[in-house]
């Protein structure tokens, strides 16, 4: 970048960086953008099951409804749990249960 005084050219200031900051900002990039990625998928997944327990409350099928809702939650809270007591790294434990929630559709 030049430096300049009364616009007179006084010289340059040169920064240098580490390659090594480069690369590691442009891995948190990446796995920022995947967290994003995974969160629209669960976002997706919950939407469609949303969806399909209002439906089911319209139709008045409220026992369908709690069933559906129940092996749900302990489907996932099974896996959560499994993850939680054999992964103790937290970045693997995190990227198994972003696998986890991923769309089932992309499989």
């Amino acid at each position: 970048m030049a430096v300049t005084l009364n616009n007179e050219p006084q010289g340059w200031v040169i920064s240098f960086r580490s390659k090594d900051d480069i690369n590691t900002l442009s891995l948190q990039l990446s796995q920022v953008q995947q967290y994003a990625d995974n969160l629209r998928a669960v976002q997706h997944e919950h939407r469609n099951l949303i969806s399909t327990i209002a439906g089911l409350l319209f139709l008045k099928r409220y026992d369908n409804a709690l069933d559906l809702i129940q092996q749900q939650s302990e489907s996932h809270q099974k896996v959560l749990d499994f993850i939680a007591r054999n992964f103790k790294v937290n970045h693997l434990a995190g990227l198994l249960i972003g696998k986890y929630y991923a769309p089932k559709s992309s499989d």
